[in-house]
């Protein structure tokens, strides 16, 4: 890939104002902060500043939820959970899917940035203008009145984020995650500090709302500081269309995936009011909070890694191979603690009011290391440039997904957990072998990078749970916790490294995440 920027001027203001990409000449740019680099060790850099975000922002958002839970109601999440189960998919729309091609594009210009620039910004108003027209249609269908002024207000995420998109692109293709990194974390900070301050003094659900348009709008702000590129008028004749060709299929993909994805919290709130959403919603916000602290921040540089290797089927399958053996290390534990101490995690983090969180999570548990294994397909379609064949494969998603979701609403909020559960491990290996079908990737090579995690955390999680929590000689939550957390660990660890016949083969599967995990600045 070529990292030049024609005539784009972006400042690393981390790095006491350096200059890493001139304005008025056709030379190629500086590719990232220390130009004697080499591209891997950028990377590395660009991913340990990536995980140091992603950490920092799950935990003030983990802290802030906590605070929340405690101040508000069900109810209050389950009302912004409503609006935003059937609007999140609008959200590709404040950058039309277009980052990752402003990242990968080999030869950019001014003029073709400045062009999707306003085509961006233009869609995204009259999205955010659709959306508050039509918000007493929302309020309708849920019988609930108060959806209407959550809808418009919640549509300025859109709008504040298209203002920051191609600047946030720009950032990345120069490989300067620092300063995108540093501006994720102040904006997570600030964003979830003002909703506590809303809620103590009694906002309600408007702190929820308001703590996303905070995010979005310190984003941009912070976005246009970093990166001091602006955009000129737009042009015709920019030789845009390939990009938006692009970013269609990844709209497209986009829109049905998230929709889909909160289908079950949709047909919820319809059926059953915001209170079994809000629940139902807690709960799958702490599952996806450890599956997305484990794959978010490898997205980007896996992709970056994958792309250089797609002319190298067989070196592009190894990768992805030690990287997914890596995220199955990881998310099949973190499954067993979802599963085994959900009810404790719930009565220390959310309070007694959440109870029935707890067995919604444990349910939803059981497939976060598969939906973690699972949405590594997007990798793959990205890193190989096929948008196209994500877009055909989400259909099938979709109806799975959908089919899961509506038979289980009959059973309730439990039931749909276990609909949208079974549709993960359904969609699972056959999703990513036809993500992998153009580099050759086959059921065994995913049989024998995933064999060895998965079958250590059912046996090591049995045998801890029955040891540690069935037995009663621990009643404390967090001692309960803590004590099958350090059981359960040493026992899969020493599992995992008997079935791979020494360390050497789990150190090697590892690769892709130590590259990504090692110390900051580095």
């Amino acid at each position: 890939m070529n990292y030049a920027v024609r005539d784009v001027a972006c400042m690393d203001h981390s790095q006491k104002g350096q200059v890493v990409a001139k304005s008025a000449s056709g030379e190629p740019y500086l590719r990232a902060n220390h130009p004697g680099d080499s591209l891997g060790a950028a990377a590395i850099r660009g991913g340990s500043w990536v995980l140091l975000a992603q950490a920092i922002c799950t935990g003030v958002r983990v802290v802030s939820s906590i605070i929340l839970a405690r101040l508000l109601m069900p109810a209050d999440f389950g009302l912004y959970a409503m609006v935003v189960a059937v609007s999140a998919g609008l959200l590709i729309f404040k950058d039309l899917g277009l980052c990752d091609a402003i990242i990968q594009w080999p030869n950019l210009t001014d003029r073709q940035i400045s062009s999707l620039f306003w085509v961006n910004l233009g869609m995204s108003l009259a999205i955010a203008a659709c959306l508050a027209v039509v918000s007493p249609v929302l309020s309708r269908f849920y019988g609930e009145p108060r959806l209407a002024g959550i809808a418009v207000v919640w549509s300025l995420t859109i709008v504040f984020g298209a203002l920051s998109a191609q600047h946030l692109a720009l950032l990345k293709r120069a490989m300067l995650f620092a300063g995108v990194s540093k501006l994720v974390m102040v904006a997570a900070i600030i964003s979830n500090v003002g909703a506590v301050a809303l809620a103590w003094h009694g906002a309600g659900y408007w702190a929820l709302v308001l703590r996303e348009v905070m995010n979005e709008a310190v984003t941009a702000t912070g976005a246009w500081f970093l990166c001091r590129w602006r955009p000129q008028r737009f042009s015709r004749r920019s030789g845009i269309r390939p990009m938006l060709v692009f970013g269609g299929h990844s709209v497209a993909s986009f829109i049905i995936r998230r929709t889909t994805r909160n289908l079950d919290r949709t047909l919820l709130g319809w059926r059953f009011g915001p209170v079994a959403t809000g629940y139902y919603h807690m709960a799958f916000e702490q599952a996806a909070m450890f599956t997305s602290l484990i794959t978010e921040p490898l997205r980007n540089v896996a992709v970056s890694s994958l792309s250089k290797l797609r002319e190298h089927p067989e070196r592009f399958r190894q990768h992805y191979l030690k990287a997914i053996a890596g995220v199955a290390f990881a998310s099949f534990a973190a499954t067993v603690v979802l599963v085994a101490a959900s009810g404790d995690l719930v009565a220390i983090l959310l309070g007694p009011k959440w109870q029935p969180a707890g067995d919604i999570l444990r349910i939803l548990g059981l497939s976060a290391g598969v939906s973690a294994i699972y949405m590594t397909n997007i990798w793959l379609h990205f890193s190989l440039g096929r948008a196209d064949r994500m877009a055909r494969w989400t259909i099938l998603e979709v109806a799975l997904i959908g089919v899961g979701v509506t038979v289980g609403l009959r059973f309730g909020a439990r039931g749909v957990a276990w609909g949208y559960c079974v549709s993960m491990f359904f969609l699972c290996i056959p999703g990513i072998l036809y993500a992998g079908r153009p580099v050759g990737l086959a059921l065994r090579d995913m049989i024998a990078a995933l064999w060895r995690p998965a079958v250590a955390a059912v046996v090591a999680g049995f045998a801890c749970w029955y040891v540690v929590l069935t037995t009663g000689f621990v009643q404390a939550h967090s001692a309960r916790i803590v004590i099958f957390c350090a059981l359960f660990g040493s026992v899969y660890v020493c599992l995992v490294v008997i079935l791979s016949g020494g360390i050497k083969p789990v150190r090697s599967s590892l690769d892709f995440l130590k590259s990504a995990y090692r110390r900051v600045g580095r």
